[in-house]
């Protein structure tokens, strides 16, 4: 048999398998790969600074003083990372070397953290029966777990599961095997964000505004979106009421979280990430300048594809919509309030808060994945049915 032959029939035989069992592999593949993530997540965490950050947050109650709250902090972490982690943690670059020898520089960083406000709660309450390390990843690999059986359950109610390789593509690019293994609120949001999504596609209208509120006070970024999803639902009058509820109450509740959270203030938070690691944000306020900010926007555009893989996925789903709305691709309306919301919050999350990693964008890649790959499955089903 020539080569050629080989691979015809290979690949017949494999479409004809997937063609009878789609759905069933489909389950099982994404079954697999979740179970996986989420055991790896369990088996090897990863550590990273902000860890330090979230434990001393949560332990943070007002009793102790800078240098004990640090103290205790460092103290936990310790008990839970190798020696070669902590050392990567103390004395990687100057900049960790003196959040670990400064209690009071350390004491100044906490207000990009504290304003993770449920993800600061859920840490201290989870820390009454457990370890605060052990507490943040428990989260981290729980909120994996639950976005894993959202996508499976939203595949299988809108009959796409048969779809599941181009769902694990999404699920990949966008971030969520490392988020997992992480601490950061991220992948907590992610997983109420992309229910709130799938909930108001089911018209279930009160569920979808608590689920997307909780991802909002996960990360409070996330009004940039509530925003656009409430202007969206509006000009289609599809949910509208409960979209511009959950804005107005993100909004109302925005201010005093970053206030009480001690949060610097957008631009600080925009040079500490994208310009410099200052030491201590003591007496630390640079003034705004256009031209810095557009070097931001060149930084983050370039480190964003090099590094990571948001803008690639981003770019693709993009170009995926662009050949539906030319095909004149029939969308509901709720999806077509979905993938205007998504795509715009997106673009408007990269100007007015410029950041280069994946997880800054991993819910919104995500839902609007999902999204599409369940309009593209529906009419791939009309066109084979017999007319």
């Amino acid at each position: 048999m020539s080569l050629g032959r080989l691979l015809y029939f290979s690949a017949r035989s494999f479409a004809q398998l997937w063609s009878s069992w789609g759905g069933l592999l489909g389950l099982l593949l994404l079954v697999a790969y979740f179970l996986t993530v989420v055991v790896v997540s369990v088996v090897y965490p990863q550590a990273d600074w902000d860890m330090v950050a979230y434990v001393a947050s949560a332990m943070d109650d007002g009793s102790r003083s800078a240098a004990e709250l640090h103290e205790a902090a460092w103290n936990a972490v310790r008990e839970r990372v190798s020696e070669g982690e902590f050392l990567m943690l103390t004395a990687d670059r100057p900049y960790r070397v003196r959040q670990y020898a400064d209690p009071q520089a350390f004491a100044t960083m906490l207000g990009f953290y504290k304003v993770k406000l449920l993800y600061v709660v859920l840490t201290e309450w989870l820390s009454q029966w457990m370890q605060p390390v052990d507490a943040l990843r428990l989260i981290s690999t729980v909120s994996a777990g639950v976005t894993g059986a959202v996508l499976v359950a939203w595949a299988a109610r809108e009959r796409f599961l048969d779809y599941a390789p181009f769902i694990l593509a999404v699920v990949i690019l966008s971030g969520v095997p490392h988020e997992a293994r992480v601490v950061i609120p991220d992948m907590l949001s992610a997983a109420f964000f992309v229910l709130g999504t799938w909930l108001y596609l089911r018209r279930l209208d009160l569920a979808c505004a608590v689920a997307l509120f909780l991802a909002f006070l996960a990360r409070p970024d996330t009004l940039a979106f509530l925003g656009v999803f409430a202007v969206a639902a509006v000009m289609t009058r599809q949910g509208y009421i409960m979209a511009i509820a959950t804005f107005l109450a993100a909004l109302v509740a925005y201010f005093p979280i970053t206030q009480a959270a001690g949060h610097p203030g957008w631009w600080i938070q925009m040079w500490f990430t994208n310009i410099e690691y200052v030491p201590t944000l003591e007496g630390f306020n640079p003034d705004f300048s256009i031209l810095v900010y557009l070097k931001m926007l060149v930084r983050v555009l370039v480190r964003s594809l090099v590094e990571n893989t948001w803008l690639v996925l981003f770019i693709m789903e993009l170009i995926i919509l662009g050949r539906m709305v030319l095909g004149r691709v029939s969308m509901r309306d709720r999806e077509l309030v979905l993938v205007c919301a998504l795509a715009a919050a997106t673009v408007a999350k990269y100007f007015v808060a410029p950041f280069h990693g994946d997880r800054y964008y991993m819910a919104q890649l995500l839902s609007l994945g999902m999204v599409l790959i369940g309009i593209w499955s529906r009419e791939t089903r009309k066109s084979e049915q017999p007319s």
